[in-house]
């Protein structure tokens, strides 16, 4: 039986507010669609996780264990910490994370190996990442529960899709969730990043930008074997360009549209399929 492992990274940053953001809800759906008419679908042997950016990304209720914190960060954050204008705070409760640091950066190493710490400064996003499941209606919700607002770190939300379907992070996620070693037979392992704006925001100055963590962790991920997909949505030559880089040879969508977006997102689900019957 073809088993397949499949994370879906979803930019949630302000510009995609509104239509954009329904825009995308529904291309997802459409793609699921065709991943889970698959009759392998139904022996469990699909399992698909959610992976929401914007300023950083929300580890939810595997918070803790990523970061060594025993308690979530709360207070007063600035919404725009790069425009170089004086705080515009909200009140938040987050439970975010940022990249990691030091000789741990741009690696699928396990926490246990470099903590992160807890994002500053930021906007957390209200959804929290969904590592790998086979059940369509926890998706489907979490999928629906997108809300848009913050800055683009993408390269943290790139970090978090290849973390969902590295075996070294089996320790982490629970036992339903634990993604399959790279070498297991009749396994395809898929990473499907969407962006609709240039990289903005990066936070250990060690690591180098926004736009260079990406490439590296997009580089590892491809290294392990892993296909990775890209899509931009209404993006700037700049986002196309990164994530052209970013994608397996071939695997570059760019959407100027809804029609357009829909397109592409089916047109991965069918390629997707085609990886299995392939395996």
């Amino acid at each position: 039986i073809n088993k397949l492992e499949v994370s879906f990274m979803f930019d949630v940053s302000g510009s995609m507010k509104g239509q954009k953001l329904a825009d995308l809800k529904a291309s997802a759906k459409n793609a699921l669609d065709i991943l889970f008419d698959l009759p392998s679908a139904a022996t469990g042997d699909l399992r698909v996780g959610v992976v929401p950016f914007a300023t950083s990304v929300n580890a939810g209720t595997y918070f803790q264990e990523a970061t060594n914190l025993s308690n979530p960060r709360s207070g007063k954050h600035d919404t725009n910490p790069n425009d170089g204008k004086s705080a515009d705070t909200v009140t938040t409760s987050a439970t975010c994370v940022t990249e990691r640091k030091g000789s741990h950066a741009y690696s699928e190493e396990p926490p246990s190996s470099g903590r992160y710490f807890g994002a500053e400064n930021d906007i957390c996003p209200s959804t929290a990442i969904l590592p790998l499941t086979n059940k369509r209606a926890d998706i489907d919700a979490r999928i629906a529960s997108l809300v848009a607002d913050g800055l683009t770190a993408g390269h943290i939300g790139i970090g978090w899709t290849w973390y969902e379907l590295s075996p070294e992070w089996n320790a982490f996620w629970p036992t339903a969730s634990r993604p399959m070693a790279y070498d297991t037979p009749a396994l395809s392992k898929v990473a499907i990043l969407m962006t609709d704006g240039e990289f903005n925001s990066a936070y250990e100055k060690g690591n180098g930008s926004t736009q260079d963590q990406a490439l590296k962790i997009c580089a590892g991920m491809k290294a392990q074997g892993i296909q990775v997909f890209a899509v931009v949505f209404q993006a700037p030559a700049a986002a196309k360009d990164l994530m052209t880089t970013c994608a397996s040879a071939g695997s570059f969508y760019a959407a100027e549209n809804a029609s357009d977006l829909d397109k592409a997102y089916k047109a991965i689900a069918v390629r997707i399929s085609r990886l299995r019957i392939a395996s």
